[in-house]
């Protein structure tokens, strides 16, 4: 595999397999690539596993993870390093990370409702970030992340079966300091604003059918 000189970031894949060793889950480059930022921020390329990447040290600064999240902390710290690159990102076709999956361990463990909108809050972050260091980021980068963090969240929330008012209110407002900021929205986040349930059923069928896709896939 190659490395172009003067890169400062390299992602590869990993995959996920149970104690009994099959597969639960993969993520991987067929071939290797450069990607340039405005085109990461997909589900193609983007991981939100932090030990998928080398970041060059430079790069990284001051930079920390978030220790005010239980959740996507890792999403956070991976984008606000992303965002200070200069170069291409380099995509390398090896898996260089192996998880054992386990449903009891404390990564594992239900998502609670106050975990689910760390997902939210770790892009009000970014926003954040973004527009107190005035980083210059394009519009289509922007509305990448957005989308990337807005179906990370309905897909959690479709996954808490004890939802109440009050809960979804602070993620309606949630939202709605994300679209202030970003001067964004989506479909889903607004029909979020007028009848909740419609997106927890949509996100809890979607949910169903990617676990049956990976069942048949091993």
């Amino acid at each position: 595999n190659f490395v172009e000189q003067g890169t400062e970031v390299i992602h590869f894949g990993f995959k996920k397999e149970t104690s009994d060793k099959s597969l639960y889950n993969c993520f991987e480059f067929k071939q290797p690539k450069l990607v340039p930022l405005e085109r990461f921020f997909t589900k193609e390329y983007f991981s939100s596993c932090s030990v998928s990447y080398f970041f060059a040290k430079s790069l990284v600064g001051s930079i920390r993870f978030n220790e005010n999240l239980k959740y996507s902390e890792d999403r956070q710290f991976i984008i606000q390093v992303l965002l200070h690159t200069k170069s291409n990102i380099q995509l390398v076709n090896n898996i260089c990370y192996i998880y054992t999956y386990n449903e009891n361990s404390a990564t594992n463990t239900k998502r609670s409702l106050e975990h689910c909108i760390d997902d939210l809050l770790a892009f009000q972050n970014i926003i954040e970030y973004i527009n107190i260091n005035n980083i210059n980021v394009r519009h289509s980068v922007i509305k990448h992340m957005y989308n990337l963090f807005v179906d990370s969240f309905f897909m959690m929330y479709s996954m808490c079966d004890e939802r109440d008012k009050s809960f979804t209110y602070v993620a309606q407002k949630t939202i709605k300091r994300i679209n202030s900021l970003s001067k964004m929205s989506n479909f889903d986040s607004e029909i979020f604003f007028i009848i909740p349930s419609v997106i927890y059923i949509k996100y809890k069928i979607y949910r169903l059918l990617r676990i049956l896709y990976y069942k048949i896939k091993k």
